[in-house]
């Protein structure tokens, strides 16, 4: 098949996880001998067509008033303006369309949307393409994408969000097929009314497990826990130190990995962990230096979080994991049978997560190959396979 794989951002704008995973699903249907291209936005007055790393990239204009992710300096009015100008003046659209007739794809991929606009999706159904919507993050229901708002988890969409996003859910009626990456995710649009004559499947992000992952950390015997992402309130950080201060042992260490979204809130976190010699903040790491880093990985998110590509690294490097009991994320160790989750905000709960973890990284797994199975469940062939077959189904006719 021929296969055009649509997301807001590809490499080398990275903004988050959601540009390698679409990566590595490119690469799955290339290793499957699909034909593949992706188109993303660029800073171009004109259509791009360019080779990323053995892989075809269509960059479309990159539209709309205000600052987008690229720009330094962006606020959260800045966004609203972006998106919402994106959304309703964009020519990407009539690129796209560009696109669509220039590579003949069998089907469509659509990701991350912001700046790109829904109405892409008319475009591919007024040219009869079979399309396939993922879920990755809140974009349809939250022009911030996060559903988090003044510290907590919104509950129901406010006015505001629904007026925004009242196109967003009118264009899902164009959409045969939605994959969420999981089941929560997919739920939360569903419920309020989203891709209407759509079938729908839970599939995972990909992750291309190391071929030999990392030993354990070796410092003097010591167990290191570890975070690693950006320092955010929501990311539960704080959540964490608490935790880890009631655990007095001095054969344990935190080693937090990441920047503050903003200068002052690192300082926080920094005023929170003084007088405790045993937590670090490591600053930026690479994903390869931090798994050979540590022992036990964390991911105490507060905020309903779709779902987190950490826990499947941490799996795929042989780590024991405690994620939040929150969003997507949860699902990950109910799956996979690898492990734990935990309320981040029960500090009692969460330490003792942490306690087991920590043994389970001196004593060895329950029984269950962490490496083993994150190959199983989510590496790039298999998740590729997964998005194949739904959209053979697209392609037979078989959906409504």
């Amino acid at each position: 098949m021929r296969i055009l794989l649509v997301s807001d951002w590809f490499k080398p704008n990275v903004i988050g996880g959601a540009e390698i995973s679409v990566e590595n699903l490119a690469r799955g249907f290339m290793g499957a001998g699909h034909q593949v291209a992706v188109a993303s936005l660029r800073k171009s007055p004109v259509l791009v067509r360019e080779e990323i790393d053995g892989i075809l990239h269509f960059g479309l204009p990159l539209g709309g008033v205000g600052r987008s992710p690229l720009d330094a300096g962006r606020t959260n009015l800045d966004s609203l303006a972006w998106q919402l100008s994106s959304e309703h003046t964009s020519r990407v659209p009539s690129h796209l369309d560009e696109v669509l007739a220039e590579f003949k794809p069998d089907a469509v991929v659509t990701n991350n949307l912001a700046g790109l606009s829904t109405r892409i999706w008319k475009v591919a159904a007024a040219r009869d393409v079979p399309l396939v919507h993922t879920l990755r993050d809140y974009y349809l229901l939250c022009p911030f994408g996060t559903m988090y708002r003044r510290s907590e988890n919104c509950v129901s969409q406010c006015t505001s969000c629904t007026a925004v996003t009242l196109r967003r859910r009118y264009h899902s009626r164009f959409v045969p097929a939605v994959v969420g990456i999981s089941r929560f995710i997919l739920e939360r649009h569903t419920d309020r009314g989203y891709f209407p004559r759509a079938t729908s499947s839970v599939i995972r992000v990909p992750y291309e497990a190391p071929a030999r992952p990392p030993a354990g950390n070796g410092k003097n015997g010591k167990t290191v826990i570890g975070f690693i992402g950006r320092l955010h309130p929501s990311k539960g950080v704080e959540a964490l130190i608490s935790a880890f201060s009631t655990l007095r042992s001095d054969e344990l260490s935190l080693c937090i990995a990441g920047s503050p979204f903003r200068t002052e809130y690192g300082d926080v976190l920094r005023r929170l962990a003084a007088g405790d010699s045993r937590i670090r903040f490591a600053g930026f790491m690479k994903a390869s230096e931090f798994y050979s880093a540590v022992d036990v990985v964390v991911v105490p998110s507060l905020w309903n979080e779709p779902l987190s590509r950490v826990p499947i690294e941490a799996m795929a490097h042989g780590k024991p994991f405690v994620t939040s009991d929150r969003g997507g994320i949860a699902e990950l160790p109910r799956e996979s049978g690898c492990g734990a989750s935990a309320n981040p905000g029960d500090v009692v709960a969460f330490a003792r997560a942490l306690e087991v973890a920590c043994r389970e990284s001196k004593n060895g797994s329950n029984g269950v190959d962490p490496v083993e199975t994150a190959r199983r469940l989510y590496a790039p062939a298999t998740i590729a396979k997964q998005y194949a077959a739904v959209i053979e189904k697209l392609r037979c006719g078989s959906v409504a």
